[in-house]
């Protein structure tokens, strides 16, 4: 191992976002781990304190606007990666190159290793392909428990940066740290976040395909200003116009943690909306219009949504509960982070004296006054259970009872929507069970009836059918595609007759990857 020592002048982050003087620091650089389009991360230790770190260097490219440094010097929490110094250096071969280099906590694995560690370690144990990971018979690919701790801070820290009007927008696994031995999880990488205003644009090919956002995946630009108004009474505007597509990727991570692998994984844009819509069903006239306006003159091949249980058969109820409403079209129905932290998943964190594998759970419920400020009406719901609540107060002791709460509101469901009344999306309703479901209490349940998308399940339709990879390559001008499932197909189809893409023209479906 190559190691680097150096004197540099660098400057202390005291959160504020002019530079303070400089100090110097000894420090002493190792190998690089991690490697991308921005640049590089390597570990180093600080010799005054032997301390551990990371070290991120970014070139400064004068086309780009890079934000990265004056938003981590205005966070401060518990869940997102700490900046402790940060200093420029020049290009010793091309002295015009300038880079920063940002000196953070280093923290020694993210959710990517974790998932690959777990799915190495169930096929080990049950000799399967990664297509039949989850079965009925079997559990998570992740331990339940891991899961909830990781989700729960996922929410906690989206639930701090959206409500300071930042969107994150590229939360992936890789971006998302996390200690096996503490269980403490912390987003990191803000080189593509943005603090969202109305009235400014945005480009649509930001996050990572696989858990981009259908109205990025639309070709969105002004995703900040299509919600606000329809909960603007609740949550203040700047929360508002930063929550969609963070959650929408969310979800796609907590389907990873469950699953083993993202549920929508395709390799062009196109082919990752299709099978968006092959599982999730064709959202309304009205869900389109949400996700962007000028496509809402389209009619999509009609397709029935899969249940929530055949695309989740490893996920117990209040799972499959939560996760519904983060995979909502319309942006502005998907759960807030802080209301996702109340949700009667997490309840078994909040559990007295709860361990995670013989170990104290990290802090999870040391909430700020600011924190607490974001949604008062549910701090009630966020704290710890301290005593044994009387079963008058429904609330509490339904959040602590969850079986009884879940017969209850699967009952309760059950008289909203009979599941023996299955449409098409698409279809005039009188009303949608997607308001229905979301007007519920946080006790609601999903069991087998209906989903969150506004649409009625269908098991049959895609009966746990898993979709070919295929070689990437444009849609455009192309009526068949022999490696692509026939259904999915005839959706192409219908939207190359309706001239929603074309042979002479881009697919107006976002293909682009980057992440600028």
């Amino acid at each position: 191992m190559k190691i680097s020592e150096q004197k540099l002048k660098v400057y202390e982050n005291d959160n504020r976002l002019e530079d303070p003087e400089p100090i110097d620091l000894m420090i002493n650089l190792e190998q690089v781990f991690d490697q991308g389009a921005f640049g590089h991360v390597r570990t180093a230790r600080i010799k005054s304190d032997n301390r551990l770190v990371a070290v991120k260097q970014v070139l400064q490219d004068k086309r780009y606007r890079n934000r990265e440094l004056p938003l981590m010097k205005q966070l401060s929490h518990c869940n997102i990666v700490t900046l402790i110094y940060y200093y420029y250096h020049t290009d010793e071969k091309q002295q015009k190159n300038l880079f920063l280099n940002l000196i953070m906590e280093y923290i020694p694995s993210n959710l990517n290793m974790l998932i690959h560690k777990n799915n190495k370690n169930r096929k080990n144990f049950r000799h399967s392909l990664p297509s039949d990971l989850c079965s009925p018979g079997a559990g998570p690919v992740t331990p339940l428990l891991t899961i909830k701790l990781c989700m729960y801070q996922i929410f906690r820290a989206l639930a701090y940066i959206h409500s300071l009007g930042i969107c994150h927008r590229d939360i992936k696994p890789n971006n998302l740290l996390f200690d096996p031995e503490t269980g403490v999880l912390k987003i990191c990488d803000f080189g593509s976040a943005k603090h969202l205003r109305r009235g400014e644009s945005h480009v649509s090919y930001i996050c990572a395909r696989f858990y981009r956002a259908p109205e990025l995946l639309f070709g969105a630009t002004d995703y900040n200003e299509k919600i606000g108004l329809f909960c603007s009474l609740i949550f203040s505007i700047k929360y508002l116009f930063t929550r969609i597509s963070d959650l929408w990727s969310t979800g796609v991570v907590f389907s990873e943690l469950l699953l083993g692998q993202p549920i929508f994984h395709e390799h062009s844009g196109l082919d990752q909306l299709v099978l968006i819509i092959s599982k999730l069903g064709t959202p309304t006239k009205e869900q389109i219009k949400a996700m962007n306006q000028k496509y809402a003159k389209y009619d999509f091949p009609h397709v029935y949504s899969q249940s929530w249980e055949s695309l989740f058969p490893c996920a117990p109820t209040d799972a499959i509960d939560l996760i519904s409403r983060l995979f909502q079209y319309d942006p502005s129905n998907r759960i807030a982070p802080m209301q996702a932290c109340a949700h009667q998943f997490f309840n078994e964190l909040r559990q007295p004296n709860k361990k995670w594998f013989n170990k104290d759970l990290p802090p999870l419920f040391n909430f700020t006054k600011y924190e607490l400020s974001i949604d008062p009406s549910i701090n009630d719901r966020l704290l710890p259970y301290k005593a044994k609540p009387s079963p008058m107060n429904n609330i509490t002791y339904l959040q602590q009872q969850p079986s009884q709460a879940l017969s209850q509101a699967t009952s309760t469901s059950s008289m909203l929507i009979h599941p023996s009344n299955q449409r098409i999306i698409g279809q005039q309703q009188q009303s949608n069970p997607s308001t229905l479901i979301n007007s519920q209490p946080i006790v609601s349940s999903l069991t087998g009836n209906v989903n969150a998308r506004g649409s009625y399940p269908s098991s049959n339709f895609y009966p746990n059918q898993n979709f070919p990879y295929h070689s990437q390559s444009s849609m455009a001008g192309q009526h068949y595609n022999p490696n692509i499932n026939h259904h999915r197909q005839a959706m192409i189809n219908e939207m190359f007759s309706q001239g929603f893409i074309g042979p002479n023209k881009t697919a107006t479906v976002n293909n682009n990857n980057g992440t600028n």
